[in-house]
């Protein structure tokens, strides 16, 4: 059985590099006690929220993620405000963090500013000033474990009377120092090694086999599921291929309709290289049932291929694999077609099946090849009878 198949990318492009990890939500709660001009010191409770990837890569850079807080200041604080003719508050708050990694064992430090929201100032009880910053973007060499530690604060505040201008307080500087016997750790990540992982890719399957014995054609349409090593190349996947009817002659003259199951008895294996990817399947061929001049004929459970049918294929990448049509291929003879701009062809070498893909002059990224198969079908009998359906 000659093969003749093509392969339409239906999903994203493949990546190079291991994927990124999925971010984990984080929180913590501290409590501080903040020193404030004419009030003295306050205590301060901290909730801090944020999104941490458990894994990072070695060697790639970590984006800065978003940290949010909301912060509970105290009734007396509100009080001292207040009698300074305070309204609202506005300002920024310093939260001073540790990073501890292999690269920096004893603490890499690290300073995360955070742009408070204007808040209304209360004349009596506690109340909420919410908070939000983007910590550096990072870089780790070595792998292993990482730990992220909040340490105390410090708040630039803004109070301002009523018409908006600055209170009696002016803007100032609140120290605040964490609680003793608190756990401070936020988060903990793994630093891991920069191998790349499997990339999945889908791909959809047009053609024609070519049956001899019988002389005709069976149209191949399916999908193909490839897992693809950036890393090497190699790829790996389960080619499904649809039932199809196929128009042959028996005997060379007589008219026979034929339904075509495949099987998968192996894995598809190939490789991706220099943007093309090539790979081989064999195919489980079986009629499943025949019509001789339009009446059904018997054919058993055993018309089938003496053994799987190897198919050689070949594609191009795109630079849009989710939006290019499919790439179509033909049965050649060797010969070399130009694309319509008259430019020379290249042929390039399908080594598995020693086959040679060539341009047609309807696009520059359609190819032909022709694979040859093992083995054709056997002759399909009818029960009682002796010949070819």
């Amino acid at each position: 059985m000659a093969c003749a198949v093509a392969l339409a990318s239906g999903a994203a492009a493949l990546a190079g590099t291991a994927a990124p990890a999925a971010a984990d939500p984080v929180s913590l709660t501290l409590n501080y006690h903040c020193v404030f001009p004419l009030i003295g010191p306050e205590p301060l409770t901290v909730e801090i929220s944020t999104d941490v990837p458990k894994t990072v890569v070695s060697g790639q850079q970590v984006p800065g993620f978003s940290v949010d807080s909301v912060s509970t200041v105290s009734a007396g604080a509100a009080r001292g405000l207040a009698a300074a003719g305070s309204v609202k508050l506005d300002g920024t708050a310093l939260a001073k963090a540790s990073i501890t990694v292999p690269d920096v064992p004893s603490g890499l430090p690290v300073a995360v500013t955070s742009k408070l929201a204007t808040t209304a100032v209360p004349a009596e009880g506690a109340f909420d000033v919410r908070a939000h910053g983007t910590t550096v973007p990072l870089t780790f060499r070595k792998t292993g474990k990482g730990t992220i530690r909040v340490g105390d604060l410090v708040l630039t505040l803004t109070p301002a009377i009523g018409d908006g201008g600055p209170s009696g307080l002016g803007t100032f500087e609140s120290e605040c120092t964490q609680d003793p016997g608190q756990d401070d750790v936020l988060a903990t990540f793994d630093v891991v090694d920069s191998t790349p992982v499997s990339t999945h890719h889908d791909y959809t399957v047009q053609g024609t086999a070519a049956v001899k014995a019988a002389g005709g054609t069976v149209p191949l349409n399916g999908t193909f599921g490839a897992g693809i090593d950036p890393g090497t190349g190699n790829v790996t996947g389960d080619l499904a291929l649809d039932p199809a009817t196929a128009d042959l002659k028996a005997w060379g003259f007589l008219p026979v309709t034929a339904d075509v199951a495949f099987g998968r008895p192996g894995e598809t294996t190939g490789r991706l290289a220099g943007g093309a990817l090539t790979a081989d399947s064999a195919l489980d061929v079986r009629v499943t049932s025949v019509k001789v001049l339009g009446l059904p004929a018997g054919v058993g459970d055993q018309c089938r291929a003496t053994a799987p049918s190897n198919c050689c294929w070949i594609t191009r990448a795109r630079r849009s694999p989710t939006t290019s049509p499919p790439i179509r291929w033909a049965p050649s003879r060797g010969r070399t077609a130009s694309p319509r701009t008259g430019s020379a062809a290249r042929p390039s070498r399908c080594p598995s099946c020693n086959t040679t893909p060539t341009p047609t002059r309807s696009s520059r990224s359609t190819r032909r090849t022709r694979c040859t198969g093992s083995t054709a079908p056997r002759a399909c009998r009818s029960p009682g009878r002796s010949g070819t359906a």
